[in-house]
């Protein structure tokens, strides 16, 4: 299978500023499809197409189709989603690391008395997701203190967040639901925060549109198929990364740097264990990427304290399960990279999916997926910030 690095001529000597809209500072290939950015160095696998379960691993997070985690294609719904900031961009010490905060056992303190496997997080662990709540907090008031009267939506996840926070101190919890509880929190932190990056900062640019914001390679950014989203995004200084099939590259794009794609090696895609048994958590939709899935990943875990957890001592998750993350679909990596691993040759293999748009996808049969009902809370849509027209 070609790459990018076999189809496209480089031209490093090229500046950033001398780069049109149809060209590219960074391009790969992924299947039939060319995947271009303007304002990043890197291109990252475009998880999308595959029928996928959206199921919690065992760091209680979604795996590659987590727009918490990785990006994901534009959606007008969610375009905060652009906006959510990077892990690898808020290393600790930084205030923002309690963000991808995982618990082990030691930060598990068991209920004195309780002959059930029940405890709470470690005071410290509650005090720096604490800082987090704080931090959002202080945003949306110093917002909001601008709009009198104007009950937004993103209060809800405010007034979500602290309860969160406040079970996790004082609630007795399995090892299990306190590792979901958690993840709660930090996407609701990461929703809000990022909710308010997209108000304040990158709308207005859009808004504007007198001028191109620096890219902030600190968000998420997001994929396209839109060529006006695209452009829009740019001018945003959101990352960008424009999706099409070889039939409609120009033939005069100028290209910078063709690359190997990006893959999400770091992300854990092992299910959940305790020991040595392994106690998945329940799939809560099946599909491919897109506004379901985004909805779906947003769902908040309704726990499982209406029945007496499992006798003996809590275990936590599997020193396997967490050490290291488990090879992603992508396979193994063979060039380094800011945000993982680029992918080999062979990467590409037949894919079921359902269309991203119909004159730019993967060229494979489509197998419809069907949902699967679970007992967790139903979704509610997180406050949709006003979309980029």
């Amino acid at each position: 299978m070609p790459t990018a690095l076999s189809m496209f001529k480089s031209n490093t000597t090229l500046r950033d500023g001398w780069l049109q809209a149809y060209d590219a500072r960074a391009v790969a290939v992924q299947g039939n499809l060319v995947i271009t950015t303007l304002n990043m160095d890197f291109v990252p696998a475009f998880h999308h197409f595959e029928e996928e379960n959206i199921q919690a691993r065992a760091d209680g997070r979604f795996g590659p189709i987590d727009c918490f985690q990785w990006p994901q294609a534009y959606d007008h719904v969610f375009c905060n989603s652009t906006c959510i900031p990077r892990k690898e961009a808020f290393p600790s010490p930084h205030p923002l690391h309690w963000a991808w905060f995982t618990p082990t056992q030691e930060d598990f303190k068991p209920i004195p008395g309780n002959s059930f496997p029940v405890g709470t997080l470690a005071t410290d662990k509650v005090e720096g997701l604490d800082s987090l709540r704080k931090l959002a907090e202080k945003r949306v008031q110093d917002w909001r203190a601008n709009r009198q009267g104007k009950n937004d939506a993103v209060v809800s996840c405010v007034l979500s967040l602290r309860h969160g926070i406040s079970r996790l101190k004082t609630h007795p919890l399995t090892f299990r639901d306190l590792l979901m509880f958690v993840t709660d929190a930090q996407r609701l932190f990461l929703e809000i925060y990022s909710f308010m990056d997209w108000i304040l900062l990158a709308q207005p640019h859009i808004t504007a549109g007198d001028r191109t914001a620096v890219v902030n390679s600190e968000w998420m950014g997001a994929f396209t198929h839109n060529s006006d989203m695209c452009n829009k995004l740019y001018i945003a200084g959101i990352p960008v990364w424009y999706v099409r099939t070889m039939a409609y590259i120009p033939s005069n794009m100028t290209v910078k740097q063709p690359i190997l794609l990006t893959c999400p090696d770091q992300i854990i895609l092992a299910m959940y264990a305790e020991g040595n048994k392994i106690r998945p958590y329940e799939i809560i939709y099946r599909g491919p990427g897109g506004h379901n899935c985004q909805l779906h990943v947003r769902r908040l875990y309704g726990g499982t304290t209406f029945r007496d957890p499992e006798p003996g001592p809590s275990s936590g998750p599997s020193s396997s399960s967490l050490s290291a993350p488990s090879s992603s679909a992508a396979g193994p990596s063979s060039q380094p990279s800011v945000a993982g691993k680029a992918l080999p040759k062979h990467h590409n293999k037949k894919h079921r999916h359902q269309p991203y748009v119909k004159d730019a996808r993967p060229a494979h049969h489509n197998q419809s997926g069907e949902s699967i009902r679970d007992k967790w809370k139903d979704p509610e849509s997180s406050p949709p910030p006003p979309p980029a027209h």
